[in-house]
């Protein structure tokens, strides 16, 4: 090969390199140039604030039931239909106010004339309840009031689940105004 064609052949190999460089800083400014920045700003959803006071609530409810030895102060949590509704909701409940409210069922129902009048008597009486509920609930108020000053864990469950509370009625209200039953003036 001769020098001139060996010279020729050094000047393409080059320029194509060139040309292959220049072409590539092009193409990645092209590619910056047609990047979009998007940028969001906005509220978090109130089912998002719904869903932490959920869950600090099931927390500081299961802190409350870890921690204390009688099985009738557990609170017992289920799913239930609202009334004359298909909404479903979560109620917590004593154990001791779940077992005598059946025990005043059992017991009406078999003290009907005939069944209907049973459970019409029964669920009536399940409804209103005792004065030993009542004697019970302030048992177990005490003993919450108790634990939250001599437990640590569920003292701060507690300040958890009312921040979560706070943060769920405060967006509940910016969301629905006034028709928010926290909405406060």
């Amino acid at each position: 090969m001769s020098m001139k064609s060996q010279i020729l052949l050094c000047s393409f190999i080059c320029f194509s390199i060139t040309y292959i460089a220049d072409a590539a800083q092009q193409s990645e400014q092209e590619t910056a140039v047609d990047l979009e920045r998007i940028e969001v700003t906005g509220i978090r959803p109130l089912a998002f604030f719904r869903e932490q006071l959920s869950l600090t609530k099931q927390a500081m409810l299961d802190t409350f039931n870890n921690e204390i030895t009688n099985a009738d102060m557990h609170f017992v949590c289920k799913r239930q239909q609202k009334e004359n509704s298909r909404i479903h909701e979560e109620v917590c409940r004593s154990a001791f106010e779940i077992r005598i409210r059946e025990e005043l069922m059992s017991e009406g129902i078999r003290s009907g004339e005939n069944l209907l009048d049973g459970i019409s008597i029964g669920s009536g009486s399940a409804a209103i309840g005792t004065k030993e509920i009542d004697k019970l609930k302030g048992q177990k108020a005490v003993l919450i009031e108790e634990l939250a000053k001599t437990n640590e864990r569920f003292k701060a469950s507690i300040i958890e689940y009312n921040k979560a509370k706070f943060f769920f009625e405060k967006a509940h209200a910016d969301k629905f105004g006034k028709l928010s039953p926290y909405f406060k003036n």
